[in-house]
């Protein structure tokens, strides 16, 4: 038996794993491992295809990164309760 090695494998994987990843529903197993086939398949496709990733419309993606890391950590700080700050603030003081 031979075996067709195609490039639809990957992407039809990605697909398979963003179905999963966003297909309604209420069960535990589906919450817990939906972030993690998102990122699978952007895995998967980043693999595939590293020139969409390194370059998406032509532009450099190494611009990207600080403002990435910014927004992240303003994401971060946005979601932080006043009850966790005064609790890291309290274990910073000497």
């Amino acid at each position: 038996m031979q075996i067709i090695v195609t490039t639809y494998g990957p992407i039809l994987l990605s697909i398979g794993l963003l179905i999963l990843a966003f297909y309604p529903s209420g069960s535990l197993l589906k919450k817990l491992l939906g972030f993690t086939a998102l990122v699978s398949a952007a895995v998967i496709l980043g693999l595939q295809f590293p020139s969409a990733i390194a370059q998406p419309f032509g532009f450099e993606a190494k611009t990207l990164i600080i403002p990435l890391i910014m927004l992240i950590m303003f994401a971060m700080g946005v979601q932080l309760q006043k009850k966790s700050l005064s609790k890291y603030s309290k274990a910073l003081r000497p």
